[in-house]
């Protein structure tokens, strides 16, 4: 009886092995990849404690998604058409609620919303190829 020596790779896949799709949000302007920080996040408005565990499913599938685009696909979705994708829209600092944050803002920013799910927001703005997500909008209802 003969056996057949199985030949098992003992090679490891790091993550940084292809740093050049790691790295793609360095690119400059809007060929950038997304890159989402909750640096800011207002949690005296909402906190992810609040979401259920759909929700926070659909904001993890929202992560996964948009760190492939790129700054200009995420603005190809934009308008008040079709709902389909982020839905890109942007919106006045004045809209959203008073708070020292929102004072702190550059008065010259530009804020936006990005749908998640039918119902969920988050709102954000852009610095380089970062988008900072500011406030978290589980009902859609910040800015009524």
């Amino acid at each position: 009886m003969s056996y057949t020596a199985l030949k098992v790779s003992k090679e490891k896949n790091y993550i940084n092995t292809n740093a050049s799709v790691l790295d793609a949000w360095k690119r400059i302007g809007d060929a950038a990849n997304i890159f989402v920080s909750l640096r800011y996040v207002q949690h005296s408005w909402q906190c992810f404690s609040e979401w259920s565990k759909t929700e926070m499913a659909e904001f993890w599938g929202f992560l996964r998604k948009i760190h492939e685009y790129t700054w200009t696909m995420l603005f190809s979705q934009s308008g008040k058409g079709v709902k389909a994708g982020m839905g890109y829209t942007q919106v006045a600092i004045e809209n959203y609620p008073q708070s020292v944050f929102r004072d702190s803002l550059d008065p010259n920013i530009t804020l936006f919303e990005l749908r998640i799910s039918d119902k969920a927001r988050v709102h954000c703005f852009r610095h380089e190829s970062v988008c900072y997500i500011c406030w978290l909008d589980r009902n859609h209802d910040i800015l009524r």
